[in-house]
């Protein structure tokens, strides 16, 4: 006869080994897709073009204007290097009071020449502002191209501005400004080198904003959810 033997631990079979799959078994759930973070709404206005608003709002009140206007002329004659700063300061507040806006009229003979600066002011904010938003709306491109694009920006805007104003001035006022005697050629180079040198100025403050900014992190696409 032959013996039964029990399948217990005390019988003959060895123990099956456990597979890989049984020592280690796999998450049954699937990897979670992490959506990728929304794009910034189009109605919001990038850091850079507060920094715009504010400085034209409050550089370019008519309170302000008279204030920097001053000072450029108070800045005292030197020689050597602090006469090198002192030029560079002329410069800086000689930028920064070009977009200025007065809601007032001192003369009705000026009406022309002062809508055409308020207009001036108006047409470059909502240029640069613009620009501004769709660079920061759009695809984001490499860090240094961004910085670049934010310095253009205001220069752009300097420019439309500049030739905008100059062909009002010839529409409404037929170049009868004072201080410029029919001199349309004169008046053209005055407006775009003004406001050229004012997007020069705003450009660099505006591009050292932006390259101060972190650049933004790159988000995971998947991550693993273990439970």
């Amino acid at each position: 006869m032959i013996p039964w033997t029990s399948p217990g631990p005390g019988g003959g079979e060895p123990p099956t080994a456990r597979g890989p799959l049984a020592a280690s078994p796999l998450d049954p759930l699937p990897p979670r897709m992490v959506p990728p973070p929304p794009p910034p709404s189009g109605r919001t206005l990038p850091p850079t073009a507060h920094v715009l608003v504010a400085a034209v709002l409050i550089l370019g009140n008519p309170w302000v204007f008279p204030v920097l206007f001053e000072w450029v002329y108070d800045l005292p004659d030197a020689d050597g290097f602090a006469g090198l700063v002192a030029e560079l300061g002329e410069m800086t507040v000689f930028a920064l009071r070009w977009p200025h806006w007065d809601p007032r009229l001192a003369d009705p003979r000026m009406l022309g020449y002062a809508l055409a600066q308020n207009s001036r002011t108006l047409l470059f904010v909502l240029v640069t502002v613009w620009l501004l938003r769709r660079l920061a709306t759009g695809a984001p491109p490499r860090r240094a191209y961004r910085v670049l694009a934010t310095f253009a920006a205001p220069l752009v805007g300097a420019a439309v501005a500049a030739i905008g104003v100059t062909a009002l001035l010839v529409i409404v006022d037929g170049v009868h400004v004072y201080g410029y005697r029919d001199d349309a050629a004169r008046m053209v180079r005055d407006m775009l080198a003004g406001g050229l040198h004012a997007g020069f100025v705003l450009g660099t403050l505006l591009a050292w904003i932006q390259a101060s900014r972190p650049g933004p992190a790159a988000a995971d696409v998947f991550a693993t959810d273990r439970r």
